[in-house]
């Protein structure tokens, strides 16, 4: 197969077409399953090959790092990608430890002729670094990022740029290309690509910084380096920066129903069309659905969710930061043992329950959880409001050293608290989705401030009843499993039985001068 057959079967897609463009030393491409992105990123590879500039000999020499997070996927995923484009006339492959191919293909145009070494590697753990140790590379690409640490990240970058040699031609060519479906909000990619405002050492260099080095440096070919980073900057290149192109979504939810997305990308290609999208509804959770489907970022867990049929993160998490509302005390919740975990939320005049803050300790007592995190965070944020407590009535227990229980301890501390009237798991979970299941006027009934990562991640998914296993139809245990985000969970189902009792939060709000917490005056 030549170069021109490939050029004939692939069609970027406007997605794809401005990340081949970009020159950035980074490049991921995210998207819906069925995008097309692996073979973008296969075509990527192919292309940047055929540019590298050949050496005396008419050859362009490159060096590839393919990489999966497992062995089995890497076998019956991305290298039965790449054999549907680049065949054995192209890329002959050699099934050995590792898993080698040799790319070579003569070019029409020049005659000069394509020679590349790809490797596939499996990289699933940071302790699979040493596999990359002794490679010197052209360029890598990553396939489905999601799945690989950061460590094996920062591995790979390490590593191209260092091929061919620099006595033998000049590199055209150097940087890392990854493509994966949506990932956790709390993953690597979502930082980089959506939250961090960073940019590398080399990025963030001004041209006159530049100019200095090339002052003192006597190597000329560090001030030819210098001299097109320079050039780069005047032409707004971004050739050492990270860059991200996000697809957009397969299908669309309108008024409660999935419709296909007219500006989905790849879906010509399909052999079902938008049908191969519509087909993966039937049978999934909201959550696969908005991940795989819609092109979220989101999380896809084995079990189901605690709160799946009236939960919507779109409706109840709140577009911007909360604000507390003057006038009216603060409600809590509390959930002790060695992870302790603390809520902050105020009910509104209009029955509207507004969650604004999360504090969870990995490991510790709950006096120095109060003292250290939750009396600071009361005294810097939320100045001057009453704050009334309801907790685990796990708290009334007395310490085997002396006999004082966590209720009392947040007491003495300054925080007014009280033990829920029942720990029944059912009983909790129907204090939240009273709030989650109606309407305060013409607004939710329940909101939640974007900065609670950890209660969001478990109304999505990770705050779950796990699967028994069984034959027959799935059942499911009748307790959520205790993780990372059930202890949070557990704090917010006590705040919410607490303003379940009205009675008490009036009270709260007219006696607000003596349940004003006593926070001392301290730095964080």
């Amino acid at each position: 197969m030549s170069e021109e057959t490939i050029r004939q079967v692939y069609t970027a897609s406007p997605t794809a077409a401005r990340f081949h463009n970009s020159r950035a030393f980074f490049r991921g491409l995210m998207g819906p399953i069925g995008s097309g992105k692996s073979v973008t990123c296969a075509l990527e590879v192919f292309r940047r090959a055929k540019e590298q500039a050949p050496n005396a000999s008419g050859v362009r020499k490159t060096r590839f790092a393919i990489v999966r997070q497992t062995y089995p996927e890497l076998k019956s995923t991305t290298i039965k990608t790449w054999c549907e484009w680049m065949p054995p006339d192209i890329c002959s492959i050699v099934y050995s430890a590792p898993i080698t191919g040799r790319l070579t293909a003569i070019l029409p145009e020049d005659g000069t002729r394509i020679e590349s070494e790809i490797f596939f590697l499996a990289l699933e753990n940071a302790r699979d670094v040493k596999k990359l140790l002794s490679l010197e590379l052209t360029g890598a690409w990553l396939n489905e990022a999601r799945e690989i640490p950061k460590a094996i990240i920062d591995a790979v970058t390490s590593r191209v740029g260092r091929y061919p040699p620099r006595k033998e031609v000049p590199i055209t060519w150097s940087g890392v290309i990854a493509d994966t479906n949506p990932p956790d909000d709390d993953h690597w990619w979502y930082y980089y690509a959506e939250e961090s405002q960073w940019r590398t050492a080399w990025g963030a260099i001004t041209r006159d910084e530049l100019r200095e080095i090339m002052e003192v440096t006597n190597d000329q070919e560090t001030e030819k380096l210098i001299l097109d980073a320079i050039a780069g900057m005047d032409e707004g290149r971004s050739e050492n920066d990270w860059e991200f192109f996000r697809q957009p979504p397969a299908l669309l939810l309108r008024d409660g129903k999935y419709l296909p997305n007219p500006a989905a990308e790849n879906a010509k290609h399909q052999p079902l069309g938008y049908l191969y999208w519509l087909r993966q509804l039937a049978g999934k959770s909201r959550e696969w659905i908005k991940v795989y489907c819609l092109g979220e970022y989101g999380s896809v867990y084995d079990g189901r969710p605690v709160y799946d049929s009236v939960w919507s993160d779109s409706r109840h998490v709140s577009a911007k930061p909360l604000e507390p509302l003057p006038g009216i005390p603060l409600v809590a919740g509390f959930d002790f043992g060695l992870t302790p975990a603390f809520i902050l939320g105020q009910l509104a005049p209009s029955g509207q329950l507004r969650i604004y803050r999360e504090l969870v300790c990995e490991r510790g007592g709950i006096r120095q959880f109060v003292t250290d995190a939750v009396l600071p965070m009361l005294m810097n944020e939320f100045r001057g409001f009453a704050v009334l407590a309801g907790a685990d009535p796990a708290g009334t227990q007395g310490s085997q050293v002396n006999l004082e229980t966590c209720i009392q301890e947040c007491n003495r501390l300054g925080i007014p608290t009280k033990a829920a009237y029942s720990n029944r798991f059912e009983t909790r979970r129907q204090a939240v989705m009273s709030y989650l299941s109606r309407l305060a006027g013409d607004e939710p009934a329940f909101q939640l401030d974007p900065s609670c990562k950890l209660l969001r991640k478990g109304f999505n998914g990770a705050y779950r009843f796990e699967r028994v296993a069984v034959a027959g139809d799935e059942r499911f245990k009748d307790q959520p499993t205790k993780n990372f985000v059930s202890h949070p969970h557990d704090g917010l189902q006590y705040l919410a039985m607490l303003v379940d009792r009205h009675g008490e939060i009036g009270a709260a709000k007219q006696s607000s001068t003596q349940t004003r917490p006593k926070i001392e005056q301290r730095a964080w």
